[in-house]
């Protein structure tokens, strides 16, 4: 599901379930589941335009009630279209909402959301037997970005994840090549499920501890519980 831009205001908007359109608010799903230049060179308007950092984009979301348990899991994929500028620590703020737009709970993260998707998951504990029926996701507007010419900004590269599936969970696993000029620590690795359809069913976060520059680690993720038949796997770091 291709959702939304990020709106005027705090938030990153999505899209309710099925529409075409975006929209401002709150977002629903039915998971249950720098190239600035001199002063002195004169630039055109579409230059201009084209050197502003653009808003993020909700990519994909989904949530659901951890089986058996009175609390909530979430998965919000976001994708930063801006090739020359990322967003330092960005507070991503997830909330649950009810039939009636009541906050139930709110939680989020802080990813530093480099070029490309991003992945947060995380879980609601403060719901209990109330149902969650949509999420509003709020976040940085694009004045916030920090521009960072894509030439000069590391990334990550991503082995192809594997899985192995037992009686009580799945062990997802994989590599993580570092391309930043210096070395990282503590580097988060989100790691989505889908299920056939291609819709998320799961999310779960490792990390790896020290990933130096132009090097490899492992990273390793765990789900417990039953995940669908055919389940898929991708895999997000981020700073």
């Amino acid at each position: 599901m291709k959702v939304a831009s990020l709106a005027a205001g705090l938030l990153i908007v999505g899209l309710l379930s099925g529409c075409a359109a975006p929209s401002i608010g709150t977002v629903g799903s039915d998971s249950e589941k720098r190239d600035s230049r001199p002063s002195a060179a004169p630039v055109t308007a579409e230059e201009v335009e084209e050197n502003e950092p653009q808003d993020l984009i909700i990519d994909d979301l989904a949530f659901g009630r951890v089986v058996d348990q009175d609390y909530w899991w979430y998965v919000v994929v976001v994708d930063n279209p801006n090739p020359d500028f990322v967003f330092a620590s960005a507070s991503l703020n997830v909330e649950a909402l009810d039939p009636n737009g009541v906050i139930l709970d709110t939680s989020g993260d802080y990813p530093t959301l480099l070029p490309g998707k991003t992945a947060i998951t995380g879980l609601f504990f403060e719901v209990g037997s109330q149902e969650i029926v949509e999420l509003n996701v709020r976040g940085p507007l694009a004045s916030s970005a920090v521009s960072s010419p894509s030439g000069e900004t590391g990334s990550f590269t991503l082995s192809p994840v594997e899985s192995v599936r037992d009686t009580y969970s799945t062990t997802v696993s994989g590599n993580i090549t570092s391309n930043f000029s210096e070395e990282q620590e503590y580097v988060t690795v989100v790691v989505v499920a889908r299920g056939a359809d291609g819709s998320i069913v799961g999310g779960e976060s490792t990390y790896v501890e020290r990933l130096p520059s132009g090097g490899t680690a492992r990273f390793e993720a765990s789900f417990f519980g039953s995940l669908p038949e055919g389940a898929t796997f991708e895999a997000f770091p981020y700073l």
